[in-house]
């Protein structure tokens, strides 16, 4: 939402620079198969953030995932 109103500013995405703070790691992320679910019916890509460690529980790489979104809009 953020880069949608820099866009909006008339803002270039390769002029923008982002940082990613501190966050929980993906060793301790732990979530459920709903949440799992909603990503992955998003982007199928998306099965790539997250590592399967019980039934219907999954840990979540939130940096990759932010990181990867970044990425893919061009942003450093």
């Amino acid at each position: 939402n953020t880069v949608k109103k820099f866009n909006q500013l008339k803002s270039k995405n390769k002029d923008l620079i982002a940082v990613v703070g501190p966050c929980i790691s993906k060793e301790n992320y732990e979530v459920k198969i709903d949440f799992f679910k909603r990503f992955t019916e998003q982007d199928s890509a998306n099965k790539n953030f997250f590592k399967k460690t019980g039934d219907e529980i999954f840990n979540f790489d939130l940096r990759g995932f932010i990181n990867y979104q970044l990425s893919n809009l061009g942003i450093n």
